[in-house]
């Protein structure tokens, strides 16, 4: 009698249809082009604070002379405060708007690319960021399932998260929290609880700009990722696959590789 061996059951060959996988590569760059407006708008914003500030301390140490003098530095801050806040809103709306197109795009990519058993859909990627309440941990859930997905199509489960977006995300949490108290404190009509409004607003705005420096650097590892995949997965014909391509993508750690230097 012929003895067969057993041979072992082969993984299975991911593929993807060239055609439906999306370049995020765009979208990323339009990101970086409109965070780098909004975080010279953070800082223009930032430079009017530090001048509300001032004239606050003048106006409780009684440096001002006359009464007008005070009001003319009062209007010329309110209408420094009121330009820089509609340029914050402006860009930072643009830039998340931007954003939520990249969440879904990525989201749909890691499904080209292989990912199964997902527990977030490409629209509800996006839709958690509107749920009150559970915007503050579904987003960043999704967003490192994304980034394991991303690393390793075939394999992503159990696998560890970024510790990136850990920091984006505790970023947009500890600004949030400042923004709140920041508004909650500008209600006041005490110039020393005034002054601790203005100087939480400017922590919040540091932790924004800190915040978007670490998604730049976020984005670029996911979409370097997933370049890498479409290149071994998408673009190799099924009946030529006939082995597993490295399944764990390199991520791309330096911040200068990822800002394109």
């Amino acid at each position: 009698m012929l003895r067969t061996e057993q041979s072992k059951p082969a993984k299975p060959v991911l593929s993807c249809d060239p055609n439906k996988f999306k370049d995020p590569r765009r979208l990323g760059l339009m990101f970086k082009m409109s965070v780098g407006l909004l975080i010279l708008v953070c800082l223009l914003t930032i430079s009017a604070d530090w001048s509300e500030l001032t004239l606050l301390k003048n106006i409780q140490q009684g440096t001002f002379e006359t009464r007008e003098e005070m009001e003319i530095a009062a209007e010329h801050n309110n209408m420094a405060q009121m330009k820089a806040v509609l340029g914050y809103m402006a860009a930072g709306v643009a830039t998340f708007i931007i954003f939520l197109f990249w969440v879904y795009r990525t989201k749909y990519n890691v499904v080209q690319l292989g990912a199964q058993d997902l527990e977030f859909t490409p629209g509800w990627s996006v839709g958690w960021f509107f749920v009150p309440l559970l915007f503050l941990w579904k987003p960043y859930l999704a967003m490192q399932e994304t980034f394991k997905a991303s690393r390793n199509p075939g394999n992503w489960k159990g696998r560890p998260g970024s510790p990136v977006i850990g920091g984006w995300w505790a970023c947009w949490i500890i600004g949030l929290v400042l923004w709140k108290a920041s508004n909650a404190m500008g209600n006041s009509s005490d110039l020393s609880i005034l002054i601790k409004s203005t100087q939480v607003s400017m922590a919040a705005e540091v932790c924004t700009v800190i915040e978007y420096f670490l998604a730049v650097i976020m984005i670029g590892q996911i979409e370097s990722m997933q370049i890498y995949h479409y290149e071994q997965i998408c673009k190799t014909p099924p009946d030529q696959n006939t082995s597993q391509p490295p399944q764990t993508a390199p991520e791309r750690e330096s911040v200068l590789s990822v800002l394109g230097v």
